[in-house]
């Protein structure tokens, strides 16, 4: 840890895309602000190399922003804090403050752990801090990852976080648990953090067994949502992670290598937003690379396939964006014809929108009643539209199936 006297000899790099201060709030209904304007956080861990390229020679980092990921994490992970992984983090800062639209989530690791028999944490954690605190390519603070499984000390992570937010006021601190420990467990620890959340992966072989919950389905990314959200009493925003490569699914570690397709990632991530999640991160795009995609660094191959066209749905820009970010106005519906329907409908600009997944139940004729509203239902991104009589919109669910209707309110 003595390399972290090297941060204060570090250049910083001036940056003509991005300048300014950046102020990361949270409203009351728990969505985040960039600058006073509300924004909807998804992101990618780890991050990319630095220099990275698409496969066509153009900038990797520009390529995610355009596509609509805004923050990365960035930071040792099983390195130590050592004068290359200083490097990177300084290179990865500079790379994406020359593009805009993405910053940095700075894992500070054990250094935010001040516990008692550490004493030489707090001066090398302010040295980060101070450090970055400034930069425009930095929109968050991570702290030790999984803490409650990895039974680190909820007094010294508190102790971190108080000082953390003294020095700056400006960057809310992320906590991510893993699918594990009671909910008793998990909230000693939300005293050192301003966001909580939860990576779970359940795309494996067998399937589910990331999950220490008894649902073994994709749907128990729902479970895990609610789960955290009771697990800060509702009083913070929760982020949720899905996987796209994980240590469960890595061949050299005897698994067999499988990821979500297009339709299971578009459900485990719509399904998170309905039951609460205020941002999405998709962990594992450097893992397990095939051989088209090893000189990248990069899984180009998921995220030209999966992950660019479920985002451009509800990147930032976008019709459904401005629904998700919205302020709350949301309606109570009743649903039949299945109990395992879940929904989120939102009044925004005059519109009803109703966003509906489905667990793995059998298929089912489902309606939807109390909109208020009638005419004709667009489903959007499907090329099709449902009728809306009396108030009602009748429709066809198959198992972990999203559909996210559109009408003119009345």
């Amino acid at each position: 840890m003595k390399e972290l006297l090297l941060i204060a000899c570090c250049v910083l790099i001036a940056s003509s895309a991005m300048a300014g201060p950046v102020k990361i709030g949270i409203e009351k209904d728990h969505t985040l602000t960039f600058n006073g304007e509300r924004f909807l956080p998804l992101g990618v861990a780890p991050g990319p190399p630095s220099d990275f390229k698409t496969p066509d020679g153009k900038n990797g980092w520009k390529e995610l922003a355009d596509g609509g990921i805004n923050y990365f994490r960035s930071g040792p992970s099983e390195q130590n804090w050592d004068d290359a992984t200083l490097k990177k983090l300084e290179a990865d800062i500079a790379a994406v403050e020359a593009v805009g639209g993405i910053g940095a989530w700075v894992f500070l690791r054990e250094l935010s752990n001040l516990e008692p028999n550490h004493p030489e944490r707090e001066a090398m954690l302010r040295r980060m801090i101070n450090k970055y605190k400034d930069r425009p390519g930095v929109f968050f603070w991570k702290n030790e990852d999984e803490p409650a499984w990895g039974k680190k000390s909820p007094e010294g992570l508190a102790k971190g976080y108080k000082l953390i937010r003294e020095l700056d006021p400006d960057r809310p601190v992320i906590t991510i648990q893993a699918p594990r420990n009671t909910i008793e467990e998990l909230r000693r620890y939300n005293d050192s953090c301003d966001i909580s959340g939860a990576d779970i992966y359940p795309v494996s072989i067998p399937m589910g067994k990331n999950s220490h919950l008894p649902n073994k389905n994709i749907s128990v990314v729902g479970d895990y949502t609610k789960r955290m959200v009771e697990v800060v009493h509702d009083q913070k925003p929760i982020f949720m992670v899905l996987g796209v490569t994980w240590s469960g699914v890595v061949p050299a570690r005897g698994n067999t290598l499988i990821r979500p397709t297009f339709e299971q990632m578009r459900y485990m991530t719509y399904q998170a937003f309905i039951d609460g999640a205020k941002g999405i991160h998709w962990f594992g795009f450097p893992g397990v690379l095939s051989e088209k995609d090893q000189p990248y660094g990069w899984n180009w191959t998921y995220w030209y396939s999966v992950m660019k066209p479920l985002l451009s749905e509800f990147k930032k820009g976008t019709e459904l964006n401005a629904v998700l970010i919205a302020p709350k106005d949301d309606m109570k519906l009743r649903v039949e014809g299945a109990d395992d329907i879940e929904y989120l409908a939102r009044r925004v600009n005059g519109k009803v929108y109703v966003l509906a997944a489905k667990r793995e139940g059998p298929e089912a004729a489902i309606k939807f009643s109390g909109l208020g509203a009638k005419g004709t239902a667009d489903v959007m991104f499907e090329n099709r539209s449902v009728p809306v009589t009396d108030g009602v919109i009748s429709d066809t669910f198959k198992p972990n199936a999203v559909h996210i209707y559109r009408v003119q309110a009345n």
